[in-house]
């Protein structure tokens, strides 16, 4: 893996390992913005430790990734941060979020589309 690919893997790791501990901890204002998001057949609170494990599931591909300089777990773990921020954006495109709101899932997202093309 390149040395661009190992700085954007560590780079999305350690946002992912912050977003998605936070998440599964119940730390910060997420007990209380997962109910707002009204997803379909799923409890909120259930939702936010879904969320919250799939970035911590990301963010230890990413880790492994820079780690070991392997390029396979780079892609995998872009993958699932740019499904994982396009849900996002989604989400809070439907509930009629401001863009200031949306930025930071969309900054991840194209990270991880370049780490995509570099890795």
């Amino acid at each position: 893996m390149s040395t661009i690919g190992t700085v954007l893997s560590l780079v999305l790791a350690v946002a992912f390992a912050g977003a998605g501990g936070t998440k599964v901890a119940n730390v910060g204002p997420h007990e209380v913005e997962f109910p707002r998001y009204r997803l379909p057949s799923i409890d909120p609170q259930q939702a936010r430790v879904l969320v919250g494990a799939v970035e911590l599931v990301a963010a230890l591909l990413l880790l492994i990734a820079a780690i070991a300089a392997s390029t396979a777990l780079a892609v995998i773990g872009a993958l699932v941060v740019l499904l994982t921020m396009i849900g996002a954006l989604g989400t809070h495109a439907r509930i009629g979020d401001a863009p200031p709101v949306m930025a930071p899932a969309a900054v991840l997202g194209i990270l991880a589309v370049l780490l995509l093309i570099l890795a």
